[in-house]
């Protein structure tokens, strides 16, 4: 008896075409699993001593994942660069510190002069005014603190102004704190 291709095909004629494809299709996914199956095997034995910058580790990582072991590669030297870089920061800190501290000592002996400066200013300038005069620059002082106080700007400008011309007319330029409801510290004019 004769074997008939219509039972064993059901009906169908061969797909040869089809079936290498087919068999190609298996073939590649069987690949692509052995391959799949490798990489994580090689990062499993390499992957934390690339981790830690293994130029081995990394060579042997890059046969299966190129892309991946760069990325590492450059991990590793931007944690270099920023180890190196804090380690500079460690060792210019006492620098940094130093010259701050020169930077405050200038300012603390520059504000001493200044406070000595002012304090003989207004000691010679009380030793050539009369008792009467002495009462009245403290009863307008007095006032222009409680008109800056109590926030009337304009009164306190006032009696600013007229101490400065009573300065001028006695041959002294005027020097003070220019106070604004901005600040409350001046700056010297």
């Amino acid at each position: 008896m004769a074997l008939q291709p219509s039972i064993i095909l059901a009906g169908r004629g061969v797909d040869a075409m089809g079936a290498i494809a087919q068999g190609t299709a298996n073939g590649q996914n069987m690949l692509t699993a052995i391959k799949q199956r490798d990489q994580r095997q090689a990062v499993n034995q390499f992957g934390a001593a690339a981790r830690q910058g293994d130029e081995n580790a990394l060579n042997q990582l890059s046969r299966f994942d190129p892309a991946m072991a760069q990325g590492l590669q450059v991990t590793n030297q931007n944690m270099e660069t920023s180890r190196i870089n804090a380690d500079r920061s460690a060792q210019m800190f006492p620098l940094q510190m130093q010259g701050a501290q020169l930077g405050i000592d200038q300012t603390m002996q520059q504000m001493r002069y200044l406070d000595d400066t002012t304090a003989r200013e207004v000691q010679a300038y009380a030793a050539g005014i009369t008792a009467e005069e002495r009462a009245a620059q403290a009863e307008r002082t007095r006032q222009a603190v409680a008109a800056a106080l109590s926030g009337n700007w304009a009164r306190f400008k006032k009696i600013q102004h007229q101490h400065d011309r009573l300065l001028l007319s006695l041959g002294e330029v005027p020097k003070r704190y220019e106070l604004t409801p901005q600040t409350d510290c001046g700056a010297m004019q």
